[in-house]
């Protein structure tokens, strides 16, 4: 934090700036929301039965209705208006807070003063005090200092109130005076403590809860993602403070074979460098037995969503988006590594380095290696995601090779092309049956788009049946893209000027569910297991 706002955060919870702020406002509007909804009620009621029984009002009931309706309108306009903006700075929140406890307290106050001759309603304004220092320890985060400080001024007021009502006007009590005001502090000072200790406790559990969220150098941030290994967080590292994407693996999958492959997959995906991939910078296990990796945080989208929200790409596009995903898959072959799960999802399009559209593959989570016999499958286990899955994955999982990347890696083409998937199906296994059995459609039948035939040939050779039908490795793949007209005109300008022209917050302030690395768990798009056996009825 800077000087500005390590004085303010000190009074509440030693979090993220902005975090602070954010929570810290929505958590005092509540407050007076709650307070205005309430004391709008109270106040209701209070007119009611003076109407209903007048012996009971007040000598000067008129300045009450006033004073009353005052309050109301300061925590309608601070409920309503200043605290309802997306973003007040962390100091005006402390003063906001300031200002609605000792500004109703005041209100309670001087409306305890004017009831001096109906001792009852002293005592109401007393008890409505002491309600709103306990409810704000409930919802508004602060130190035990500063509850302190807050709940003993508003109490004080009413304190005070009650004294100048005992010296100046005893005769309204019912009780003599010197018993009422000291009754009054007694009863305020132990209000004050219990706010104290319960702010105490309330700040010391969410810090504890902050803490439980370290893994090591890293303070985790709002979930980000979701896949079949894992959920992945936004985190900082405490020194170097760069974004980075944490992977977890939940406790309830942490079992001696999930434990494996997720080690497995950090140190395979550690072993690539290619610019491509994306990259692993730590491993850990925390205190409490979470595993962890730590990996670049990717600000875009992924495919998937590049596609829902941008509708189809042009070719030039996807040949540019083709090379670079072949790039990352021609070094994992070149390791005898297959991916398996090559998918929209798992190709992710940002900004790098002021560099736009650079696609990243990821995920590598149901990688297989070619070489040794570490496989976690076993040879029966159909892997992968049913809506890019190659058919030898389907029907021999042991024969699974490099082409079964190019075959999910041309129907990531052929979705990006048309806006569609190869195939539609009511369920994951109908879906895998096509992949066996269906042809798919000619591009030219799915889009309106000019597309060369080279082109189109690529993308098609790539959803060969059979393994032999498709390019023979990554690298020729890529060399046979580079030979299509389309090559070459998605330059830097172009995607530089087509980034520019998102709005702002398309990929800075997405909204969690759509924002970089999120894998997509829908029915047909989601990496699962099939026994091979079962599809053989279909």
């Amino acid at each position: 934090m800077g000087n500005g706002s390590e004085g303010a955060a000190a009074w509440t919870a030693r979090v993220d700036d902005e975090e602070t702020r954010a929570y810290f406002q929505e958590r005092l509007r509540l407050f007076a929301k709650m307070m205005f909804i309430i004391d709008a009620l109270f106040f209701a009621i209070a007119v009611g039965a003076y109407q209903a029984y007048p012996a009971m009002q007040p000598r000067h009931m008129d300045v009450l209705h006033v004073i009353g309706a005052a309050g109301l309108v300061l925590l309608g306009f601070m409920w309503r208006v200043l605290l309802q903006r997306e973003h007040r700075s962390l100091q005006l929140l402390l003063l906001l807070d300031s200002v609605l406890v000792i500004g109703i307290a005041t209100i309670f106050g001087v409306l305890c003063f004017f009831s001096y001759d109906r001792d009852v309603n002293m005592w109401s304004m007393f008890i409505w005090t002491v309600f709103m220092v306990t409810a704000r320890v409930l919802y508004v985060p602060s130190t035990a200092r500063r509850t302190a400080v807050l709940s003993g001024i508003a109490l004080g007021c009413i304190a005070m109130a009650g004294t100048m009502v005992a010296i100046w006007q005893p005769q309204g009590l019912s009780v003599p005076g010197p018993v009422w005001a000291i009754g009054s502090t007694l009863y305020g000072a132990v209000a004050v403590l219990i706010s104290a200790v319960g702010s105490n406790v309330i700040y010391g559990l969410r810090s504890q809860v902050r803490a439980a969220e370290k893994l090591g150098q890293y303070t985790l941030g709002r979930k980000i993602g979701e896949g079949g290994m894992g959920a992945v967080y936004e985190a900082h590292h405490a020194l170097l403070r760069r974004r980075t994407a944490i992977k977890i693996l939940p406790p309830q999958k942490a079992g001696a074979d999930s434990m494996v492959r997720f080690e497995r997959e950090v140190q395979i995906t550690a072993e690539l460098k290619h610019p491509n991939t994306v990259a692993i910078y730590d491993y850990g296990r925390s205190r409490d037995g979470l595993f962890y990796y730590a990996m670049e945080f990717l600000d875009g989208m992924d495919l998937e969503t590049l596609v829902r929200e941008h509708g189809e790409q042009s070719p030039a596009r996807v040949v540019h988006i083709l090379l670079q995903a072949c790039g990352a898959l021609e070094e994992a072959h070149k390791q005898e590594l297959i991916h398996r799960d090559i998918k929209p999802a798992n190709i992710l399009l940002c900004e790098l380095g002021g560099v736009p559209d650079v696609a990243k593959v990821v995920d590598f989570g149901l990688v297989k290696e070619l070489k040794g016999d570490s496989q976690m499958t076993t040879a029966t286990m159909v892997a992968g995601t049913p809506a890019y899955i190659s058919p030898e994955a389907v029907m021999a999982p042991d024969t699974v090779g490099a082409r079964a990347d190019l075959y999910a890696l041309g129907a990531v083409g052929y979705f990006l092309l048309s806006g569609k998937p190869l195939f539609s199906a009511a369920s994951s296994m109908e879906m895998c049956v096509h992949h066996v059995r269906t042809d798919p459609d000619p591009l030219c039948n799915r889009t309106n788009q000019k597309i060369s035939k080279e082109l189109d040939s690529v993308i098609m050779d790539c959803l060969a049946k059979e393994q032999t039908g498709r390019p023979a490795s990554a690298a020729e793949l890529r060399k046979r893209l580079r030979e299509v007209p389309e090559f070459n005109s998605w330059d830097e300008t172009v995607a530089l000027q087509w980034w520019r022209s998102l709005p702002k917050q398309a990929t800075s302030d997405r909204d969690p569910e759509t924002k970089s690395m999120i894998v997509r768990r829908t029915a047909l798009g989601t990496a699962d297991t099939y026994q091979a056996g079962e599809l053989e009825g279909e």
